[in-house]
């Protein structure tokens, strides 16, 4: 009698496959069950002895590096029985077989496909195949690498009254009337285009306060997956149901990923007519507040972010950390690119505000929202930090 479970795994293998072999049945179900019982030492033995049986007539099998055949789809075997009849190039077909790699051919045309994947971060500018049409607005990234040429080194100073250090509050103020006196309007979805620790919880109490459908998730990471998908709607498709506010859009763990940089493309073809909104507070304060949230200075440097440039002094693994600085140029950066952005792409109202001046930016707010000035006030604030962490 046969006692050893191994083997018993073994005969039923061996007993599956005649099966198939002559009634023709599918073989996925046998691949999954054998994967899944059979140990890896006996997986690579049965696999060794039964190698010219899984190349049955039927299907064409692809040899992977773990030893097992990969069935290949359809539309992938015809352009291998193509490529075989013919020498001529097949185009598709690598794109096919890797379907991870399917990335924006040009910096024009098409607003829908991802083309955050030529970003060269060691030219820290896009690494993108032909002229593309100069006669249409930049891109997102184009705007963004604009900038970077021409804001000098990661290591310079920026003087704190540096414009991109200091919200306009005026071109808030003129807005925030024509909408109050009905001559504009605000359009979903409200986007909080700012970085992290500059009031997005703040802002996130202060829209569900106004009675709006408001979300403060870390989005970054599915919508990246969706973006790489294909997806038209790869931010709407982030939430179960649609939200009238995102007041957090990138996230910071495992898969990082900041859409308000990465993928601005994106959301104006998704969101054409979206309201964006940056809080700012001074930058000293937020470099402060960054240090003190959970090694977050650290998780960006492994992010690997366009427009964040980090040269500072190396750890034992040979990476460089990221100064006061770099984090300064970085923020500088971001809020000329969403400006630059905005202005490029008129469709989009663009509001600031002052996080720290709470009479100026509870009056600018209740004016562009139609709402209480109440509603405004300090959310997310630890005992222990002495910067008033938001």
């Amino acid at each position: 009698m046969i006692r050893s479970p191994s083997k018993i795994a073994t005969v039923v293998s061996l007993l599956a496959l005649l099966v198939w072999k002559f009634a023709g049945t599918s073989f996925d179900w046998y691949h999954a069950w054998h994967s899944k019982h059979i140990t890896a030492g006996w997986a690579a033995t049965v696999h060794g002895n039964m190698s010219s049986v899984l190349r049955g007539p039927k299907q064409i099998h692809q040899s992977g590096r773990s030893g097992y055949h990969k069935v290949l789809s359809p539309a992938t075997q015809k352009v291998l029985e193509e490529q075989r009849n013919s020498t001529k190039e097949v185009k598709n077909f690598p794109t096919l077989l890797k379907p991870e790699q399917d990335v924006r051919e040009k910096a024009h045309g098409s607003r829908t496909l991802p083309y955050y994947k030529h970003w060269n971060f060691t030219t820290h500018q896009l690494n993108l195949p032909g002229s593309g049409d100069t006669s249409a607005a930049p891109t997102s990234l184009e705007i963004l690498q604009n900038i970077l040429s021409s804001i000098g080194s990661s290591e310079d100073s920026i003087d704190e009254s540096d414009e991109c250090f200091v919200p306009q509050v005026q071109k808030t103020a003129a807005l925030a009337k024509e909408v109050s006196d009905g001559a504009i309007h605000l359009s979903f979805p409200f986007l909080n285009a700012g970085f992290p620790k500059s009031g997005s919880t703040t802002l996130q109490t202060f829209l569900r306060c106004a009675g709006f459908k408001s979300g403060h998730n870390q989005n970054g990471a599915k919508m990246m997956e969706n973006v790489n998908a294909g997806s038209t709607q790869p931010l709407r498709e982030t939430q179960k149901s649609e939200l009238q506010a995102y007041t957090q859009l990138d996230s910071n763990y495992n898969e990082c990923a900041f859409p308000q940089i990465q993928f601005l493309d994106e959301l104006h073809a998704e969101y054409p007519n979206a309201t964006f909104i940056l809080m700012m507070r001074p930058i000293n304060d937020w470099i402060r507040s960054v240090n003190k949230w959970l090694d977050m200075r650290i998780r960006w440097r492994e992010c690997r972010l366009p427009g964040l440039i980090c040269n500072g002094k190396k750890d034992r693994y040979g990476r460089a950390k990221c100064t006061d600085a770099n984090l300064r140029h970085w923020w500088c950066n971001h809020i000329k690119h969403i400006r630059e952005f905005v202005k490029q792409y008129p469709s989009h109202q663009l509001l600031e505000f002052d996080l720290y001046n709470g009479t100026q930016t509870s009056e600018l707010l209740s004016q562009s929202f139609g709402t209480n000035k109440t509603c405004w006030g300090h959310s997310n604030i630890r005992a222990m930090n002495t910067s008033n962490e938001k």
